[in-house]
């Protein structure tokens, strides 16, 4: 790791997440399975925007990693890593043929904001939907909103181009 960062050389290795920190916006790892100490910022983690690490990664996941310098992390030595330079796939791509305007999907949400909240879509990663929701569902019945539940919702937006993707809350 050293050498590489000496050199300027991007050094990729795998970590174990052992801490998420919800509040400080920055996941913990393990280095390799080593023992070596490794810091996520919140801003490292995707190439696209996500709000929280809730219900996005958790104690155990393994990641790829590119280690960026070298930091302090609880009085001893560690690395600020970037998981967002060490994945190639890019999440936008090919969302409007996978999530049409129309399709119905489970959404969980993860941080709300009335009267939006931001959600995840069962099976897309890196990206957060943002969902548009009234005071009662498609029934009448009301309608209460929580970090954490899942919601079905509809898309009604949904552009490659422009990264956008939005939803409405059906129930």
């Amino acid at each position: 790791i050293e050498a590489a960062l000496v050199n300027n050389e991007e050094f990729c290795v795998r970590t174990r997440v052992v801490h998420v920190d919800i509040d400080a916006r920055r996941v913990f790892v393990d280095i390799a399975g080593v023992g070596l100490q490794g810091v996520i910022p919140l801003g490292e983690w995707s190439r696209t925007y996500i709000s929280s690490f809730k219900n996005i990664v958790s104690v155990g996941d393994i990641i790829p990693v590119i280690v960026l310098r070298q930091t302090q992390i609880m009085k001893h030595h560690g690395y600020v890593c970037s998981r967002k330079r060490a994945i190639d796939v890019d999440s936008w791509s090919g969302i409007e043929q996978r999530y049409p305007v129309g399709s119905v999907v489970a959404i969980r949400c993860v941080m709300k904001k009335t009267p939006v909240f931001f959600g995840n879509i069962e099976g897309l990663r890196d990206i957060e939907v943002m969902c548009e929701y009234h005071q009662e569902d498609s029934k009448g019945n009301p309608l209460i909103i929580e970090e954490g539940c899942r919601y079905m919702g509809i898309i009604y937006r949904c552009s490659e181009a422009r990264r956008k993707l939005k939803a409405r809350i059906l129930y």
